[in-house]
């Protein structure tokens, strides 16, 4: 993975965290059979919280199709989370609920919405990996 957050990368990658990624991210998403499981989440932010970058708005509709959207209120459901914890993140070496009850991924938002969610987030990390093969 790249540790920049814009553009592409050399291997013809989309550059983790970028607006490429997202977009690539999003449209496999869309065509997963699990897409369903995050139905009716709406806007979440995604942040490195080491880079000066943009953080990225992702949101669910109610048939869990997701889309890169532009910022919105700031008072969103949002993840933040170092690089290095990103990337264990998404190997899979850090399960979700881990990743938020160690710190590693701070959450901020509504406990009782996104607790619905919790088994859905490992399926987050499956299609990152898949965005970066």
């Amino acid at each position: 993975m790249q540790e920049s957050t814009s553009g592409a990368s050399a291997k013809g990658k989309p550059t983790f965290f970028s607006e490429e990624y997202w977009n690539r991210f999003a449209e496999i998403w869309n065509t997963a059979e699990f897409r369903h499981s995050l139905a009716g989440l709406g806007v979440v932010r995604f942040e490195v919280t080491e880079h000066s970058s943009d953080p990225a708005y992702m949101y669910w509709d109610k048939d869990g199709v997701a889309k890169l959207v532009d910022e919105t209120d700031r008072s969103v459901t949002r993840f933040s989370a170092t690089l290095p914890n990103w990337h264990s993140f998404i190997s899979g070496e850090l399960p979700a609920a881990k990743a938020v009850i160690q710190g590693r991924i701070v959450f901020r938002g509504n406990l009782v919405h996104i607790n619905r969610y919790r088994t859905a987030f490992e399926h987050l990390a499956e299609v990152a990996r898949a965005v970066e093969q």
